[in-house]
């Protein structure tokens, strides 16, 4: 996840509560292991329309005993800012538990995001992300 990395794209929307238009991307991330603590991090910057916008999160936590699967519990900080006419942001704190099965290009994330600051909606509350990558 090392880097930094510049994108420009076209984003189409399928319905009406965004517009299509183009966006311009920096973001980059760091990752590594520091003493049997695993971290992680990862920023983006940048506009859809002209409309600016940021985000990061940062995740910190330990590998537990398992038998073909990686677990890591920790904790993480999600922050979000978008500014479009109505400024929209929030920063969650909360646990994190992390799940990647032996060879399979897949990972199983939940956390639990209490909200302390901001106006974005859902409220606090359990997140799951699903991500694949190759």
């Amino acid at each position: 996840m090392p880097g930094l990395a510049l994108a420009g794209e076209w984003l189409m929307s399928s319905g009406t509560s965004a517009p299509s238009g183009w966006t311009a991307r920096l973001s980059g991330g760091a990752s590594g292991r520091t003493r049997g603590l695993d971290w992680n991090g990862y920023a983006e910057a940048g506009a859809v329309n002209a409309n600016p916008y940021a985000a990061g999160q940062a995740f910190a936590g330990w590998r537990l005993p398992a038998h073909g699967v990686r677990v890591q519990a920790g904790a993480g900080v999600w922050g979000a800012v978008q500014v479009d006419g109505n400024t929209v942001d929030r920063l969650d704190i909360g646990p994190s538990l992390r799940l990647h099965a032996g060879t399979l290009p897949v990972d199983l994330i939940v956390d639990y995001r209490w909200r302390v600051a901001g106006n974005a909606s859902p409220g606090s509350g359990v997140a799951v992300t699903l991500a694949g990558y190759f």
